[in-house]
């Protein structure tokens, strides 16, 4: 989300929300911020892109594929 709003997006759809999750996640599983840029700005800022960077340093080919990625979800829900 924080990406988002560097780049000047304030208005952002369910999507962008969930591709933003999807960098925020990349980041905590140890791709450094300034590989996250580069690759995106090469290949675009798209879940395609981010699931692509998922699968080389995880074999997941989604993130629907990680255990904790739908209870984060339903996490989100039931704070809102």
């Amino acid at each position: 989300m924080q990406q988002l709003l560097e780049w000047g997006i304030t208005m952002y759809t369910a999507q962008d929300e969930e591709i933003a999750r999807a960098w925020d996640y990349l980041l905590e599983s140890g791709i450094n911020e300034q590989t996250l840029t580069f690759i995106t700005r090469i290949n675009g800022y798209s879940m395609e892109t981010l699931e692509s960077l998922l699968f080389v340093a995880t074999g997941y080919h989604s993130f629907d594929q990680l255990d904790d990625w739908d209870n984060d979800d339903e996490d989100s829900e039931a704070v809102a």
